[in-house]
């Protein structure tokens, strides 16, 4: 995909899908700096409500998201300052922590439902710029498989197709407005 193809979509993206106001909402009054090892309750409270904002049958549970929050956050930590454009999806220990933080984060509803959607909604807005958000109709034109949802497809599959595009995406930048990458990841 080139840039302008990607301008394009998101433009359609925003004008036919009312809910990405409830994304753009929530980040922009989401409380970043209280966002440590530990994460406040209301902070919890913000995010899962703007995942069940898209998805009204998501069972998000406050206490379960914060104690797996605090098993990944060192992984996570690691994880800060990676874009999907530069991480080295090779790096196997890299890929077992972003597998296994996928699937931790993806268990945090009551009764312990795997919440494929809700993990990647989640983990967008905690590392942005490496994260890329999916659901069933993304996975299913993608990958396939709607049902190829857990953390290893995440990685394994998934990430490796979105790394490209966005290395795509880049390089028609670059060329087409002569920028170099700095200027074109701006």
């Amino acid at each position: 995909m080139n840039y302008e193809d990607l301008l394009a979509e998101h433009e359609r993206f925003y004008s036919g899908e009312n809910r990405a106001y409830y994304y753009d909402e929530y980040m922009k009054h989401k409380d970043w700096s209280s966002w440590g090892n530990t994460v406040p309750v209301i902070e919890v409270i913000k995010l899962l409500g703007f995942v069940l904002s898209w998805d009204p049958h998501f069972e998000g549970d406050v206490a379960t998201f914060r104690h797996a929050y605090e098993r990944v956050y060192p992984r996570l930590v690691r994880l800060q300052g990676m874009t999907i454009d530069s991480v080295d999806l090779d790096d196997g220990n890299l890929r077992a922590d972003i597998r296994e933080i996928f699937d931790d984060i993806a268990y945090c509803t009551r009764g312990r439902r795997y919440e494929s959607t809700g993990a990647s909604k989640m983990l967008h807005t905690i590392v942005p710029q490496l994260f890329v958000m999916w659901d069933r109709k993304i996975r299913l034109g993608i990958l396939g498989d709607e049902n190829r949802k857990y953390g290893g497809n995440y990685i394994d599959e998934f990430l490796p197709l979105m790394q490209q595009e966005a290395m795509d995406v880049r390089t028609s930048c670059t060329k087409k407005l002569k920028l170099d990458e700095d200027q074109a990841i701006e």
